[in-house]
């Protein structure tokens, strides 16, 4: 540490002449103070206050006693600066004074930070809150008067916690269905006022367990990487509001996303809740003439593929469905369920399915409807504990129909394709919840490339099939174009396919992350240089909105974000965890790349409202979605013609061109269907952006709503 200021006196006698206990002279008693700085915020060091005697014998048993003004206690820290007064006092007799000088500090910040949640997150109806593995830490930093800059960061258990304004002593979880709740941690802060963070506790429709067939090891066996190396960004705007530059993640409520959208959405889709222990129930269908493919060692394989916590048989980075999205959605959701034994429709007396290459696009529904009949009826399955969330509806079915992958099945084959589709809309009650999402799919489906080999047995399997759709059951819709070859593009693809929601791989985008409730962002308004983690990391991106964006607060002072609006998002895109993986498609190799960098997006999200007239437009405020009720239609896709593209919702054709989700490519070429995602597309160390430079990159070279984005950044490091 550089001394640059001294102590105003460095030895005072004491001022009592009587003698002490013990026989000590206490005339020859001195207080020798060595030269020393200090600044404001420092701990006071007394280590730097000797008390000896003449035989320069130290004495350790005095008091102390400060000048409150800048001290609270004398275990503290100095609480401003200017001029201070200690008093030493020995044997309760002899005292001796010194006067300091303590130098100003500046940029002074204090924060508390939750670096690691309690182990459980997720409660039922009755559930006492348990705390265990909770830790939080206490940030200061400032900068001295002689320029170095002090960062103090240590762990706390000095703090209080509260739900719903009830202290954390035996707090019970008492409503029904499900809800997000948010524990208060609130310690001092150095000047004595309250210090508060904030953290969700999701509450489930039911705590019931499930009695399940699935082979699960005791414990994930995945090892997930965390990259250490953080991004630094620098932000401009030229037209900035006033108030704050950002907010950080822990200022963000992000409580409308997905779920929520669920009770506007006018298509009547009720998703699979995104957050908590959410159960799935697969069903193995047997069609007619494929029996011998319905063997124990493929049905093994199936309940592996699902709820597998070992990827030892797998070509994907992680084991399973389940696995994968614990892992994505930074153990914020993790499926579980069962397979059930096989199912074969015919022999079971169920009509029409004697002849699978009759099969139409609106039969694998009927089929879903009967599945669920016959597990209720002829399993006696207790079906409530599979809607978690008490909407009525069964959270998720998965049908995965059987077939000997020799033998390519004839006739309409759009209905043998993998998709996922509603199947009811009528809600059914506590005790016998309805169909409404389902997701269909081969068992060749599960084999990746080796499915045109000669017996799926004879491997291992191949989820992503199974994420891609699941990621369909939550809510997230394609990210490819159902028309690539337009007359406005060739080869059109947004993503350029190097996605979960594109071509089937890697790990889901910030944007989808954040639609379904898994992670917050800094949102930056004005100038200002952030340093974020990889994404590999939870709440590591930011989302920059359009200039003038304004944000209204929840009641504990944090903004309220739409994720169905427009907006940029960026983050630092590293080669790990579940972007370790190459495919083949569309004839070529496909590999996320081995270099880091900034990673961009601009999104779309707005929806379109019906007006009592019938006619549709795009919502004028995207925000009014956060307080009024009404059915919208999520409108803008990644396809440009055709009865998915805007215009098939009576937005004007020459916003076909709007997407939900584009990469914006650092190299200033576009991304399409043939484009490999390289080191070029990122934006590493140096690079910039503007909307004006890449207004190539945009419809219009604006934003789709014609708001101004005057926002730049440059990547400072990375």
């Amino acid at each position: 540490m550089k001394k640059c200021f001294y102590l105003a006196i460095s030895i005072l006698t004491l001022l009592s002449s009587c003698g002490g206990e013990g026989g000590r002279d206490l005339k020859s008693f001195v207080l020798d103070v060595p030269k020393a700085t200090f600044f404001q915020y420092d701990k006071v060091d007394y280590s730097a206050f000797k008390v000896s005697d003449a035989a320069d014998n130290q004495v350790s048993d005095f008091e102390i006693y400060l000048d409150n003004s800048l001290l609270k206690d004398k275990e503290s820290r100095w609480l401003s600066f200017g001029k201070s007064v200690l008093t030493f006092k020995i044997d309760g007799i002899a005292f001796a004074t010194c006067e300091i000088s303590v130098s100003k500090s500046s940029e002074f910040k204090e924060s508390l930070e939750v670096v690691s949640y309690p182990s459980k997150s997720t409660y039922g109806k009755g559930d006492v809150l348990d705390l265990e593995g909770l830790k939080l830490e206490h940030h200061l930093s400032y900068t001295r008067s002689d320029k170095e800059k002090v960062q103090d960061d240590f762990e706390t258990s000095d703090y209080t916690i509260s739900v719903d304004g009830n202290d954390d002593n035996g707090y019970r979880f008492e409503e029904e269905g499900y809800a997000i709740k948010y524990a208060i941690a609130t310690t001092k802060d150095i000047f004595g006022a309250d210090l508060s963070i904030s953290f969700p506790l999701y509450q489930s429709a039911s705590s019931k367990s499930f009695e399940t067939k699935k082979i699960i090891d005791s414990e994930e066996k995945y090892e997930w990487s965390e990259e250490g190396e953080k991004m630094k960004v620098r932000f401009s705007r030229s037209n900035k509001a006033e108030g704050k530059s950002f907010y950080a993640p822990e200022e963000v409520n992000l409580d409308y996303n997905l779920n929520s959208f669920m009770d506007h959405n006018a298509i009547g889709l009720y998703q699979t809740p995104s957050i908590g222990e959410v159960p799935l129930l697969v069903v193995p269908v047997v069609l007619n003439g494929f029996e011998s493919a319905a063997t124990p060692e493929n049905h093994l394989k199936i309940e592996k593929a699902f709820f597998s916590k070992t990827g030892s048989e797998t070509d994907s980075p992680v084991g399973s469905l389940s696995s994968y999205y614990y892992y994505s959605s930074f153990h914020k959701l993790r499926f579980v369920g069962e397979v059930t034994p096989y199912f074969n429709p015919t022999k079971e007396g169920y009509m029409g399915y004697s002849n699978p290459r009759s099969f139409s696009l609106n039969t694998p529904a009927s089929l879903a409807m009967d599945a669920l009949k016959w597990a209720k009826e002829t399993l006696q399955m207790d079906l409530d504990s599979y809607d978690s969330d008490n909407d009525g509806f069964i959270d998720g079915l998965w049908l995965i129909y059987i077939e000997d992958i020799q033998n390519e099945l004839t006739g309409n084959y759009t209905a043998f394709w993998p998709f996922t589709t509603a199947g009811n809309e009528i809600p059914g009650t506590k005790s016998n919840p309805s169909l409404n999402v389902f997701s269909w799919a081969g068992s060749s489906h599960l084999y990746g490339s080796k499915a045109s080999q000669e017996h799926l047995s004879d491997y291992g399997y191949d989820t992503n099939v199974l994420c891609h759709e699941t990621g369909h059951l939550l809510g997230l819709t394609d990210y490819y174009s159902y028309e690539p070859t337009t007359s406005l593009d060739s080869w059109y693809s947004p993503l350029g396919g190097y996605d979960m929601m594109d071509l089937d791989f890697g790990d889901h985008n910030p944007y989808s992350k954040m639609l379904l409730g898994w992670i917050k962002p800094y949102v930056v308004l004005g100038d200002c240089e952030i340093e974020i983690e990889s994404c590999q990391k939870e709440n590591s991106f930011f989302l920059l909105p359009y200039d003038g964006k304004t944000y209204e607060k929840d009641e504990f002072g944090r903004i309220r974000i739409n994720p169905f609006d427009e907006y940029l998002l960026l983050d630092y895109d590293t080669y790990e965890n579940l972007y370790k993986e190459t495919i083949t498609g569309r004839g070529r190799t496909l590999s996320f790349p081995k270099e880091k960098g900034g990673r961009l997006y601009h999104v779309d999200a707005r929806v379109v409202s019906e007006s009592k007239g019938g006619s549709l437009s795009l919502l004028e405020n995207p925000d009014s979605l956060l307080n009024e009720r009404g059915s919208y239609f999520r409108a803008i896709s990644n396809t440009q013609s055709g009865s998915r593209a805007e215009s098939a919702y009576q937005i004007p054709h020459l916003q076909d061109r709007f997407d939900e989700i584009r990469l914006i490519s650092s190299d200033k070429t576009p991304m399409n269907g043939l484009k490999d995602f390289t080191s070029d597309v990122l934006f590493g160390a140096g690079k910039s952006f503007s909307l004006e430079e890449y207004s190539d990159q945009f419809v219009n070279a604006s934003f789709d709503s014609k708001n101004e984005f005057s926002l730049q950044f440059s990547i400072i490091s990375c």
